[in-house]
This record gives C-alpha cells, sequence and structure tokens, in this order.
C-alpha cells in the first residue's frame, strides 16, 4: 500500500469528476500527452492500480478524454507555449494536489524544466536533451562500450559535402521522431537538397547498417529495470510501427541494462536497434520517453509499481521490486493505421498478424476511447490540412521538442 505523500503533493483531489472527493489513501497522478495510445494505457495501468488518473492535455479530444480510468481531463495550452502551458500544469498539479506527473511524449521536455508542486517520473533536462540529440546519444553510448554506428553530425551544408558519395551513410535530423525526414540508402538523386543542416536544426549522418529493426522500451528507476519490453515492428505507417509483438531478444536486453546502469537513469526510455547478421545489435537512436512498447506491459504484474514507487519512498535507489515483462507472445496492434497502411491485398501473413493481436485503443471495459480517436483523428487532419503537412507532424506539432532553437517557439 502507499504512504500519503506531503501535503503539497497530497492524494487527495479539492474536486475530482463527479464531484465526490477522492479517498485519502487514493494518490493522484497526472497523465499528460492523452492523445498518444501510450498515454490511454498509462492512465489505464495506474487507474486499476487504485490510483486517481487526471489527464492534461493540449489537444481538444484526446483518447484519455473518453476513458473511465481518467477521473477529469483538462485542457491547458501547447507545450511548446511554455510558460503557459508549466503555469497550467502547475495550477493543476496544486488543485489536485497531484502526488506525481507521468508524461507520455515530448511534452517531457517542457515538463522537465518546470516549476511543479509535485515530481515528474522523468530524467532531469540535461540528460532528455541529451539522449533525444542523435549525435550526443550516439557518443554517450560509445563511451559506456555500447555498440552504435558511426555518426557524424552535420551543421552546413559543407559537413554534408564532405561525407562524399552518400551511399553508405542514413541521415536524418539531429532531433526528430518516427523516423520523420529520414533518407536511407539506396539514396534517389537530388536527396542532397532535401537535408539542409544548420547550427541550429543539425542533421546526422550515421553509417548504415544492413538488418531488420528491433525496438525495446524500458521504466528504470535509479539504474535499475523496473520494467522492459523488447519488441520488432513489421507493419509500419510510413516509419512509426502499428503492430508489436514482445520478443525476448538478450542482446537488447543486455544492451538496454548496461546503458540504464551506467546513467543511472530514473524514468521512461526507448531504443530503436539493427540487428546484425550475426546477431548483435547497434543502437541507432534514444527516445527518452514512452513509446508504444507500453501496450505489451498492460496487463505485466508489477507495472505500475515501476512508476509509483518513488510514493511509497521518494529516493528511488530503495526500489528492489522485480522487473515488469510481457507475457510471452504478446502482439498488440494500432487499428486504424493498421488498415490505412495495409498491404495491397491484405495477405495472409497480414491478416494473421492482425488477427493474432489486440487493439491498442479498444477495451471492453473502457469502450469510449475507440469510438473518440474518429474525434483526435478528425482533429489532426484538420491540423494537418491547416498546416500542408503530414497527419504524423500534426500529432506532435504543438509538443515535440526539436532542439535548442524551440526554447525560443512562441
Amino acid at each position: 500500500p502507499l504512504r500519503r505523500p506531503p501535503r503539497s503533493c497530497s492524494t487527495a483531489s479539492t474536486r475530482p469528476a463527479g464531484g465526490a472527493r477522492a479517498a485519502p489513501d487514493v494518490a493522484t497522478i497526472v497523465v499528460t500527452g492523452g492523445r498518444a495510445p501510450a498515454a490511454l494505457d498509462l492512465a489505464r495501468v495506474l487507474a486499476a492500480a487504485g490510483h486517481r488518473v487526471v489527464s492534461a492535455e493540449s489537444v481538444r479530444f484526446p483518447l484519455t478524454r473518453f476513458s473511465g480510468a481518467v477521473a477529469r481531463s483538462v485542457r491547458v495550452p501547447s507545450p511548446r507555449a511554455s510558460p503557459a502551458y508549466a503555469e497550467a500544469l502547475g495550477q493543476l498539479a496544486r488543485e489536485e494536489r497531484a502526488a506525481l506527473v507521468v508524461p507520455a511524449c515530448e511534452e517531457v521536455f517542457y515538463l522537465a524544466r518546470a516549476a511543479l508542486p509535485c515530481p515528474v517520473f522523468a530524467p532531469g533536462f540535461d540528460m532528455l536533451a541529451r539522449l533525444h540529440d542523435k549525435d550526443r546519444f550516439a557518443q554517450t553510448a560509445a563511451t559506456h562500450g555500447l555498440a552504435v554506428p558511426e555518426t557524424r553530425r552535420l551543421t552546413s551544408p559543407a559537413d554534408l559535402d564532405a561525407l562524399g558519395p552518400l551511399g553508405p551513410w542514413v541521415l536524418k535530423p539531429a532531433f526528430s521522431r518516427f523516423g520523420a525526414h529520414a533518407h536511407v540508402p539506396p539514396h534517389p538523386r537530388g536527396v542532397s537538397l532535401a537535408v539542409r543542416p544548420s547550427l541550429v536544426r543539425p542533421w546526422v549522418a550515421q553509417r548504415f547498417v544492413d538488418g531488420p529493426q528491433v525496438c525495446a522500451y524500458a521504466v528504470a528507476r535509479a539504474g535499475r529495470l523496473a520494467a522492459y519490453a523488447a519488441y520488432r515492428t513489421p507493419y509500419t505507417a510510413g516509419r512509426a510501427g502499428v503492430w508489436f509483438r514482445h520478443e525476448a531478444h538478450a542482446g537488447v536486453r543486455a544492451w538496454v541494462e548496461a546503458f540504464v546502469a551506467a546513467e543511472g537513469l530514473t524514468g521512461q526510455v526507448a531504443f530503436d536497434f539493427i540487428e546484425r547478421a550475426d546477431g548483435s545489435v547497434v543502437a541507432i537512436e534514444c527516445n527518452p520517453r514512452a513509446t508504444s512498447g507500453v501496450h505489451l506491459l498492460r496487463h505485466a504484474p508489477g507495472f505500475a509499481d515501476a512508476f509509483t514507487a518513488a510514493l511509497v519512498s521518494p529516493d528511488a535507489s530503495t526500489y528492489v521490486g522485480a522487473c515488469a515483462e510481457p507475457i510471452a507472445g504478446t502482439a498488440v496492434r494500432l487499428t486504424l493505421p493498421m488498415l490505412a497502411a495495409g498491404r495491397p491485398g491484405f495477405p495472409s501473413a497480414w491478416r494473421r498478424a492482425f488477427a493474432g493481436s489486440r487493439d491498442a485503443v479498444y477495451d471492453p471495459t473502457d469502450v469510449g476511447p475507440a469510438f473518440g480517436q474518429v474525434l483526435l483523428l478528425a482533429e489532426l487532419l484538420t491540423v494537418a490540412a491547416r498546416h500542408r503537412s503530414s497527419p504524423l507532424d500534426a500529432a506532435t506539432r504543438d509538443l515535440a521538442w526539436d532542439g535548442p532553437a524551440d526554447d525560443a517557439a512562441p
């Protein structure tokens, strides 16, 4: 059972949804980034563990707004309007006497520097920025003796020209997500015209490594794994995965454990790997936030404890719980994007993968988000049309952090 936090981060809400007060032993936890299916599952996991969950989001129709796991859903300013966003989150945390804030998306960068009356479950801003930067992450991993591809920072057209032939290089922004704007060999003619590195918007060139991709998601506490899942994403929309199956990969597990321990990390962190022909892996990037690996862990015993152990003891180093891991063979899909990105004719392998997985959004005990996602999709498509961007870019437009240049963004 949880001990009640200090009164400044108390467990009881001043005005829970429905007009009733929360029970005095129930911790109120604010989950942000509620547009993301991962945030929805985090809310469900924390609510199932007995906590009161409040959602804070800047879009009008986040998935968490429609979930029975969420006691109150609050619309806040865009995280990119960081002073207003931080002020709104601080006010919400005080109103709700929140014990903890759990971010799901890149709003974590704005929360990490906000003066909130309760903890944010994330590393400090400097570590977040270092891990999100693909060049600095590669340098960090290499200093720990961990395998990464040769990586070069590009801050000018001259740096791009100095690479010589682009055939062996993967080109991508130093700060990006979902594989957006990445250029992978074989490169079409004129690819260099699409790559415009600068000091304020750097790119990286990574030596191309051939092989399938393996992903990992972890929750760490003081350098120890508290939750972990590794998975492959053979079906994608663009380069974003839409189908995920847990796979016990010893090389990935060892790499993640070593990195988390070397960094003494506390928070959520995810990695993308390439598996070489001999079964070894190299890490190509890090996402210091929640990813779709959350879905594989939703029913894993002890997953909620990975986040809430600090409510029992503020000293993260005292966490001695077992590492939560998915049940063997767990497979999850994002149904709408998987259907939209379906293979021509929906071949038998695709149909088997679809039938052998559960939907990340639909839950028979919490059906609201399955219907609400249509409104969220319409909202994001409207944003995409307004800004002439892809729906994937629209989904993160108001919360992405693309490096120090974004700190001056309005």
